[in-house]
């Protein structure tokens, strides 16, 4: 990029106007009329002042810092864990090495130290606080636009989704409901709900088992173990219905009535008031799957 000379500062612009005349001096000045208009200064403690930037984090938040004095004509700066706050406020997570690492080099670049308690100090010369602020603001700020960095929040597993739903439909729910099969083996159903001395035994299976054979026949194979002791049993699809074949839905409701997520509350009243010896209701929703292919 090339810069204009010298001499052209105060020309005519390629408007064809022309500027107030300045020089280097002049905008010193105005440089620091506009740093020193920017920052505060407040007394928090007898010894200690709590300084806030004129710099700002995105969301138009000034980073805030501590400078209180040290022994030996230093000064201590801090940011009294804000970075931390934000960052956590915003899901970032300190425990993987990347996001540490990251941190680390970043508050070494500015020679600012990053705490086992995740809050950042900086000790220099009490002379030269002044310089200092600026770094230490913009270590801040660059810390902090390390939020992206975080590891995205895994969505939670259907069927535990399922299961806080039905928790807050009955009193007596069990989750991960442990049962012997009749052939010796130990099975466990993701809810078990206990009404009137009855167990009511329901398996979720979530759309991303939609084709996934072994999910259905564990399913059918954990019903077929316990249908004689526990003969009220629902399959329970992750929306949508038709992401599962019809075969394999059949093939569930041979053991067990089949229901589906955006239909739960069906699928609550069944448990309720629903005759699980009746075979004329196998569906527990108003949809039917779809046929193969």
């Amino acid at each position: 990029m090339r810069h204009r000379p010298p001499e052209l500062l105060g020309g005519p612009t390629p408007r064809g106007c022309t500027m107030t005349s300045m020089d280097c001096d002049h905008l010193r000045h105005q440089m620091v009329s506009a740093i020193s208009d920017g920052w505060s200064c407040t007394t928090v403690r007898a010894t200690e002042l709590l300084v806030v930037s004129p710099l700002s984090f995105p969301d138009g938040d000034h980073p805030e810092i501590l400078v209180a004095p040290m022994e030996g004509g230093l000064a201590n700066l801090s940011d009294f864990g804000q970075v931390q706050a934000r960052l956590r406020t915003s899901g970032f997570s300190f425990n993987p090495e990347a996001p540490r690492s990251a941190i680390e080099r970043t508050a070494r670049g500015y020679g600012v130290q990053w705490s086992p308690d995740y809050d950042l100090s900086m000790e220099v010369p009490a002379d030269d606080v002044g310089r200092a602020l600026f770094d230490f603001a913009s270590a801040m700020i660059a810390i902090d636009a390390l939020v992206a960095l975080r590891t995205p929040p895994r969505p939670p597993m259907f069927s535990d989704t399922f299961a806080t739903f039905v928790e807050s439909q009955f009193d007596n729910v069990e989750k991960k409901f442990e049962v012997s099969g009749r052939t010796g083996g130990r099975y466990v159903v993701d809810v078990a709900i206990q009404e009137g001395g009855r167990w009511t035994l329901l398996q979720a299976i979530s759309a991303r088992g939609a084709g996934d054979a072994a999910s259905i026949n564990r399913t059918f194979r954990t019903w077929y173990e316990v249908k004689d002791e526990y003969p009220r049993r629902i399959t329970v699809l992750e929306s949508p219905a038709d992401a599962y074949r019809s075969s394999d839905v059949a093939l569930l409701t041979d053991l067990s009535k089949v229901g589906v997520w955006d239909f739960r509350s069906q699928v609550a009243d069944f448990v309720r008031e629903g005759d699980f010896d009746s075979e004329s209701q196998p569906l527990l929703y108003d949809r039917r799957p779809r046929l193969p292919e």
